[in-house]
């Protein structure tokens, strides 16, 4: 496989203002490269918010035929997921909050192959976006303000940049198998048990809930991790059989940890994972239910208690590249 890596574009963004980049067409596609610089100018010393640069990063979308989101969800989740995608960390370099001119700089990569499934079955490549039947590609990007890097002083931003870089590779052909990626928020003012709405049967096939808690802020883009929250774990679809049944959360998280490669596992994050040993065998298959319930057993709901919970799910289909056909070929084709 020859894999090209191009920009696509660089660019300074706009606070609160959406910018979509027109991809080109023509290839399968690895994914793409954002890297984000700029400087926080601070005129009172300014408390600087967790994995602050990327809080600014606020929606990352990637749209099919113009209306499809394949992706949709804020750079913190997606600095986390490709942290167990790769199985190492980003290149994330925080402004400080001292008065005077302070460079920051983040990376983040939004994977449409899948690196951290078993390369041997062919799954790791077994996710490229064929580009050619589609009508059109986006990716599009919402920054926030200066507010979602700092939360106490005073400061603004200068020398803001985007740059897009494409991962292509040139001789494969064909479509392959999708993982598409949304963003759901739910408030959470009292302990007990509490369901996330619920999420659609009817043929997706789930391959992880990633959920993260957050508290100490009304936006939880701007809140602070917080492993205090749940207590423990439930995944239960229509039929009434359960996936996940009230597993503790640092025994879930300690699985991830031993999975991923996580040392430390970051506060407040935890994934229900059904892609075992880095495989897609043990997915949670929807065919013939309904729908699937994330339940949370909570322990803990300070002040402006936020969960983030991010569904990933593979849009299967056979491949036709003489790779390995997922699923037995189960799934159903996605056109742009």
């Amino acid at each position: 496989m020859r894999i090209l890596e191009q920009t696509v574009r660089t660019y300074t963004p706009v606070d609160t203002q959406r910018d979509s980049t027109r991809l080109r067409l023509g290839a399968s596609l690895l994914g793409y490269r954002l890297r984000f610089t700029g400087n926080l100018v601070v005129t009172v010393a300014a408390t600087v918010r967790e994995d602050a640069p990327l809080n600014y990063l606020r929606n990352i979308e990637v749209l099919l035929g113009g209306s499809f989101p394949l992706r949709a969800h804020d750079a913190r989740f997606l600095n986390f997921w490709n942290r167990i995608q790769y199985m190492s960390p980003n290149r994330l370099s925080a402004p400080a909050g001292g008065v005077g001119t302070n460079a920051f700089s983040a990376n983040v990569d939004v994977l449409l192959e899948q690196p951290d499934l078993d390369p041997a079955l062919g799954l790791k490549r077994g996710f490229l976006l064929d580009s050619r039947p589609l009508g059109s590609l986006e990716l599009a990007v919402t920054p926030g303000t200066v507010t979602d890097l700092i939360s106490a002083g005073t400061a603004t931003l200068s020398a803001l940049s985007i740059n897009i870089t494409e991962m292509a590779a040139q001789d494969v052909a064909g479509v392959l198998s999708r993982m598409q990626i949304a963003r759901v928020q739910q408030a959470i003012v009292a302990t007990g048990v509490q369901d996330l709405p619920l999420f659609a049967g009817a043929g997706v096939a789930y391959r992880a809930f990633a959920l993260h808690f957050t508290s100490g802020d009304a936006d939880p883009i701007r809140a602070t991790s917080d492993d205090t929250i749940l207590t423990d774990l439930t995944v239960i679809d229509s039929r009434g059989v359960r996936w996940l049944d009230a597993v503790p959360y640092e025994q879930l998280r300690e699985k991830n940890r031993r999975t991923y490669g996580l040392e430390p596992i970051p506060a407040g994050w935890v994934i229900a994972d059904f892609a075992q040993d880095h495989n897609i065998d043990d997915l949670l298959f929807t065919f013939g239910i309904q729908n699937v319930t994330v339940r949370m057993n909570v322990g803990a709901a300070p002040a402006n208690t936020f969960v983030q919970c991010y569904p990933i799910n593979a849009l299967l289909v056979p491949a036709k590249t003489g790779q390995r056909v997922m699923a037995g070929g189960r799934g159903r084709a996605l056109r742009g």
